[in-house]
């Protein structure tokens, strides 16, 4: 089969009105390029979606950045988690908010897949700095949109996807069922818009790998795997039904723990960290 024949790059050049990469999307990966961009520019440009300001402040006001003292400032948010973090969480939002498409019916509901993108985006930074050899910042970016292509099957082929949904069978991983049903996964779909998007290669290397994450040299996918696993398993899953066996056990050998260690990690995770407020705006 050549590229040109690959069934998900098909299904994603037929779906008409295919979303555009936002305005602000653009202008927030501009800033990725540019090393003399202020706080004040990424502040201006975050304050013009109020979806993305609101997101923000939530975040930096949640448990998981150790916050006590409520904030209400963008400017305010950015020194305290971090420039890149607010660039990231920005990015994340923008593309995220382009398939939330107002009263249509979707066959999974958009809020979990977003509430279970950030989550895994948190996770992931989370264990980036347990293992101390990562960027934890381009990580976040990497846990945040690894589901791009549940997202845009969700929303923009859904008598299609609504098939596969109803096609899931009990303890079922999605991505089995979506081979199973339409011959690919939502990881090579994702892959195609990302990179008609032109997305980092990290992030698209994490939306093409993350359940398949030896196929992959990169630690980062491996990581991403971990973290998407175990937020599926026990926090926040996109689907109505928790799959079972998430991780493949061999990634713990790229980190030279085992799955109790990894328990023991996952263990500092708590849903105070992991707070509701964070991922829930009307």
């Amino acid at each position: 089969m050549t590229v040109k024949d690959d069934p998900a790059r098909l299904f994603v050049q037929k779906i008409t009105k295919l979303p555009t990469l936002p305005a602000i999307a653009q202008e927030v990966l501009s800033l990725t390029f540019d090393d003399s961009v202020s706080v004040r520019r990424l502040e201006e440009i975050i304050e013009h979606d109020p979806q993305i300001a609101s997101r923000i402040l939530s975040v930096s006001n949640s448990a998981f950045f150790g916050v006590e003292t409520p904030n209400v400032s963008i400017r305010n948010a950015i020194v305290r988690i971090g420039f890149d973090n607010v660039r990231h969480i920005a990015l994340g939002i923008a593309l995220l908010s382009v398939f939330r498409n107002g009263i249509r019916s979707h066959p999974l509901n958009p809020e979990n897949i977003l509430k279970h993108s950030l989550a895994v985006g948190l996770i992931a930074r989370l264990f980036a700095n347990h293992f101390r050899c990562f960027d934890q910042d381009e990580i976040f970016a990497c846990g945040i949109l690894h589901d791009l292509g549940i997202l845009v099957m969700n929303s923009y082929a859904e008598e299609t996807y609504g098939r596969v949904i109803g096609s899931m069978r009990r303890g079922e991983q999605l991505s089995d069922t979506e081979k199973r049903v339409l011959g690919f996964s939502h990881s090579t779909a994702g892959v195609w818009l990302a990179e008609k998007w032109n997305l980092p290669a990290s992030v698209q290397a994490a939306i093409r790998f993350h359940h398949a994450p030896l196929s992959s040299d990169s630690k980062q996918v491996a990581l991403i795997h971990l973290a998407d696993g175990i937020c599926s398993e026990k926090y926040f899953c996109s689907t109505a039904q928790r799959p079972s066996g998430s991780i493949d056990d061999a990634v713990f050998d790229r980190f030279e723990i085992s799955r109790v260690d990894f328990a023991e990690i996952v263990s500092t995770i708590s849903r105070d960290m992991l707070s509701e407020g964070v991922f829930i705006h009307e």
